[in-house]
């Protein structure tokens, strides 16, 4: 059997979307989680791939969280147990280090490491989930690739600078403005699958701590997806949605310091929040009708 994975480095071919490069990211997904142990933070499928009913190159591209991109090294042992190797240090240019899995004539995957909440993290996640939900964008995109396609003869280089502009008029749609509010926050330990959200800075009563990133499913996207992901799914007003980093992982209090606006999608201040401290929800308030 044919894998759905695997391009020669430097070109370009389009596929149609397949269902299996989200069961082939899940399980890499959880061979990092083995590696890494309690090092592990988040990992996210990002890229073409992750993105339902569109033409794709046939790379999984993945993006895993480490706490500091300053000290990054120790990634590298447990990362060789997965057959990844070392690519380039793009911290400066675009706040990643990129890791590869695959031989040049058949590569397979792209690792990328940055910090959680990063802009680089944020516009990756923000521009995956628009086109999910807008379909006549997620339309124009497919027709670009292809065009770009046409045009380059599958030349890599040309192709990936013509998608620049479509990308950044995404991410001001998706309200990116280069700076993430989301570094207001940070993710350390708690109570939901060993993980909490605290406050980076101090919070005035009634200012937005949180902006939530939710990814609206099917009765059958829900049913799909592994059990792990499921703990992290709420019901507001009969739709399903599956939360992101890191709204998904506030923990609940029965005296919490922020409430749920669900028209504004976000978490407000209950009262003044110090910086440290573990910003809190009540989560029997979750799921409304």
């Amino acid at each position: 059997m044919k894998s759905p994975l695997g391009l020669q480095h430097d070109t370009v071919r389009l596929e149609p979307y397949n269902p299996e490069w989200q069961k082939l990211f899940e399980a890499e997904k959880s061979a990092l989680k083995k590696v890494l142990g309690d090092n592990f933070i988040a990992a996210e499928h990002v890229g073409s791939t992750a993105i339902p009913g569109i033409k794709a190159k046939p790379i999984l591209d993945l993006m895993l969280a480490i706490p500091d991109l300053e000290n990054w090294e120790w990634v590298q042992e447990p990362l060789s147990k997965l057959d990844y190797e070392f690519r380039r240090d793009f911290r400066k240019e675009q706040g990643h280090i990129l890791f590869m899995k695959g031989s040049e004539e058949n590569r397979t995957h792209y690792l990328k490491i940055t910090e959680p909440n990063s802009d680089f993290w944020t516009e990756h996640i923000l521009f995956r989930d628009y086109l999910i939900n807008n379909p006549q964008y997620r339309e124009e995109y497919q027709k670009l690739k292809e065009n770009l396609f046409d045009a380059h003869t599958g030349n890599r280089e040309p192709y990936t600078r013509g998608k620049e502009e479509f990308v950044r008029k995404i991410l001001k749609l998706a309200g990116f403005n280069g700076k993430n509010t989301m570094s207001d926050v940070i993710i350390g330990k708690g109570d939901l699958a060993g993980r909490g959200v605290y406050a980076a800075r101090d919070f005035k009563k009634n200012e937005v701590v949180i902006k939530y990133n939710l990814k609206p499913l099917t009765k059958q996207e829900f049913e799909n997806l592994p059990q792990s992901e499921k703990e992290f799914v709420h019901t507001h007003r009969g739709i399903i949605h599956l939360y992101s980093e890191p709204e998904r992982y506030i923990n609940h209090s029965e005296k919490p310091n922020t409430y749920q606006d669900l028209t504004n999608w976000c978490d407000v201040a209950l009262r003044d929040i110090q910086k440290g401290e573990m910003i809190t929800t009540d989560a029997t308030k979750d799921d409304i009708e």
